[in-house]
């Protein structure tokens, strides 16, 4: 298990989530029960970034066949990265996906690698999640482009301050 899968599980078991961890990797990095009684696991797929900032702004690369398996057989995936806070110390913010929905979005991008950056923008006075790597940053952070829907990952991002792991008790 490395740092950002137990970030993952961490988080998930201060909730009170039991989870657990595959023997061997084949596509889900951990299984999540809303707890011990129930018997509907929730399956996801963990992918970490270093810190490029002191804000969320973490780079993903991975290749699509390997991607396209594992968003069939999980749930969720759950990108991690680490951010600074004032004080100096790193804390974990993910952004919680629904494979589904990031098959659909990544789909058009589906070159191999697939490279999918995912940065913390103010846009129209909010903090957004956007996924900037085909678009002008320098533009994007002066407020002079908009972002389309299917690259602002806000909704599933715990910066965002809303409860993304809400989402999980939804499968």
């Amino acid at each position: 298990m490395d740092a950002f899968e137990q970030a993952v599980a961490d988080e998930l078991t201060r909730k009170g989530w039991a989870v657990f961890v595959p023997h061997k990797d084949q596509g889900v990095d951990l299984v999540a029960l809303p707890s011990l009684e129930q018997t509907s696991a929730v399956r996801l797929q963990v992918k970490g970034s270093r810190t490029y900032g002191p804000r969320f702004q973490g780079w993903y690369k991975f290749r699509w066949d390997k991607v396209e398996h594992a968003m069939d057989i999980t749930d969720f995936w759950v990108f991690v990265c680490f951010v600074t806070s004032p004080k100096g110390r790193f804390h974990p913010q993910f952004a919680v996906v629904p494979s589904s929905e990031l098959k659909r979005r990544l789909e058009a991008d589906k070159g191999d690698p697939v490279h999918f950056y995912l940065t913390e923008h103010w846009l129209d006075g909010e903090r957004h999640l956007v996924n900037d790597r085909k678009l002008p940053r320098k533009k994007l952070s002066r407020g002079e482009i908009s972002v389309a829907p299917a690259l602002d990952f806000s909704e599933f991002w715990s910066g965002h301050g809303e409860d993304v792991w809400r989402k999980l008790h939804e499968t």
